[in-house]
């Protein structure tokens, strides 16, 4: 897994794998998840990390979201991937 941020756009980024992005889902109203073509998650974007999260605090927002997710596709595929239990 990586990090980055981009100052510029004010994004970070949590990278899972290198799988090819098919399909962008949104978790919240500043964080996108995005999928694989099987549905897996490659990673995971924050818009506004500035004004909403310190940048060594992105990932423990990102995990705190996945858990506030309604969709079972998404609990499913998480699990699947060994991210969460």
């Amino acid at each position: 897994m990586n990090t980055y941020y981009n100052v510029d756009v004010d994004v970070g980024y949590v990278k899972f794998t290198y799988n090819k992005i098919v399909k962008t889902e949104p978790i919240s109203k500043n964080m996108y998840i995005h999928l694989d073509k099987n549905d897996k998650p490659v990673g995971v974007e924050v818009v506004g990390v500035k004004n909403n999260v310190r940048h060594d605090n992105v990932e423990r927002k990102i995990e705190n979201s996945f858990s506030d997710l309604e969709s079972d596709k998404f609990k499913k595929s998480l699990k699947m991937s060994g991210m969460v239990k």
